[in-house]
C-alpha cells in the first residue's frame, strides 16, 4: 500500500466523529427493521434486515476506528479493512431488496452474482490494494440492480 493520505487539520476527528455517531443509531434502526419483520414473521425479510444492518454497522464502525486512529501501523491494517467494508456495504444493501423483491431462481443467483463479487473486491483489495481500481468490481456490483428494475417498478 502506498502511503496513508494526508488530511486536513481537524478532517479526520470529523470523519470519526460523523462514523462513530453512526454506530448507534444503525444499531437502533437495525433493531427496529428487526422487530418490524419479526412482526410479520418473516424470516427472510429477517435475514435480509440483519445481513443489512450488519454491513452497515461494520462500514461505520471500522471507518471511524480507522479515521480516529493515529498509530500508522494500526491505521494501516485498518484502511485495507475500510475499503474491504465498501463491498459488504454494496452486497449488504442489495440482500434485503432481493430477498423482498426476487424470491426466485434469478433472486437468489444474483445475491450470489453480488456476494461473490463483494469477495472478489475484499480479495483484490487485501493483495492488490494499489494495483487493481475497485471502481470497475462498483460499478459490476451496482449496476446488477437492473435485473430487479421491472420487479421495482411493479412493487413502487
Amino acid at each position: 500500500m502506498e502511503s496513508l493520505p494526508v488530511w486536513e487539520p481537524g478532517e479526520e476527528l470529523a470523519n470519526c466523529l460523523s462514523h462513530a455517531v453512526m454506530v448507534p443509531i444503525t444499531i437502533y434502526l437495525t433493531t427496529y427493521l428487526i422487530k418490524q419483520q419479526m412482526k410479520v414473521h418473516d424470516r427472510v425479510n429477517i435475514f435480509g434486515v440483519t445481513v443489512y444492518g450488519l454491513c452497515v454497522l461494520f462500514l461505520f464502525l471500522n471507518s471511524s476506528l480507522y479515521h480516529g486512529c493515529t498509530y500508522e501501523p494500526v491505521k494501516r491494517v485498518l484502511r485495507y479493512i475500510d475499503h474491504c467494508t465498501i463491498f459488504f456495504q454494496i452486497a449488504g444493501s442489495y440482500t434485503p431488496c432481493v430477498l423482498y423483491a426476487m424470491r426466485t431462481y434469478t433472486g437468489i443467483a444474483l445475491l450470489i452474482y453480488i456476494w461473490v463479487f463483494a469477495v472478489i473486491g475484499i480479495v483484490s483489495k487485501i493483495f492488490f490494494f494499489d494495483k487493481i481500481e475497485g471502481t470497475y468490481i462498483y460499478l459490476a456490483m451496482g449496476w446488477s440492480i437492473i435485473v430487479l428494475y421491472q420487479r421495482v417498478q411493479q412493487i413502487v
